[in-house]
């Protein structure tokens, strides 16, 4: 999957990284460089690792704002993202295809 590769982005992938729901695997620690989303409303919700990088685009800020609107500052566990999974991956897409 496309990732931070020393100083060089690979844009061969997407820019986040699902996770496979098991938190004992190997793939589902967080990498250096990334933060994990729990993006989802209601029953509906997928595990993200997105570059810190993007959690600077006004886009991102955005959704952050309104976790903390929607949850606090104090949410316990994996950040939660009040955001469709498919709406926060068209944004994820678009915020790559304009850098």
């Amino acid at each position: 999957m496309g990732g931070v590769m020393a100083r060089q982005r690979d844009r061969s992938g997407p820019a986040y990284k699902k996770f496979s729901g098991d938190p004992d695997t190997r793939k589902d620690r967080v990498r250096r460089g990334y933060v994990p989303l729990m993006v989802g409303t209601g029953r509906v919700k997928e595990r993200f690792m997105v570059p810190i990088r993007l959690t600077k685009h006004p886009a991102v800020v955005a959704l952050l704002r309104s976790s903390a609107d929607e949850f606090g500052y104090d949410q316990p566990g994996v950040l939660r993202v009040p955001c469709e999974p498919h709406s926060f991956k068209r944004v994820i897409r678009e915020i790559r295809m304009n850098n």
